[in-house]
């Protein structure tokens, strides 16, 4: 298997595990920004490697930051990230700030199952909800 297939098995591995969206087409499109998504909440950049060493560089977080906040990007309130597989680990790097907001928020990020969307639902009063309840 070539480096590049070992590296789209583990991308589309993560989004199963993440229950995340895999961006169809990126790396090869200019517009298509990252690697995996879920619908306004984060957009991750994944990379991955068979060597025990993986260089993390100022053009990265660019790279990710551009894709969420310049014109053209998903913008909103999109957390950024980057993901790097190396040495059999899965690292997550993100902003200080992102984190805090994770952790202050408790968001919660991946497909919803529909019974944990109806208990969510339920937590609100019928006369805040919004929709066509």
């Amino acid at each position: 298997m070539s480096h590049f297939e070992s590296g789209r098995e583990y991308e589309a591995e993560l989004a199963r595990r993440l229950g995340l969206n895999s961006v169809p087409g990126s790396g090869n499109t200019p517009w298509l920004k990252l690697d995996l998504g879920d619908a306004g909440n984060v957009l991750l950049s994944v990379k991955w490697t068979g060597k025990s060493t993986f260089p993390l560089s100022r053009a990265l977080f660019e790279e990710i930051e551009e894709a969420i906040l310049a014109p053209g990007g998903v913008g909103g309130d999109v957390i950024g990230g980057l993901i790097v597989g190396v040495g059999g680990r899965d690292i997550v790097c993100l902003d200080v700030n992102d984190l805090a907001r994770i952790l202050k928020e408790k968001r919660r990020f991946g497909v919803q199952t529909k019974a944990d969307a109806r208990r969510e639902r339920a937590k609100t009063s019928i006369l805040d909800r919004r929709g066509d309840d």
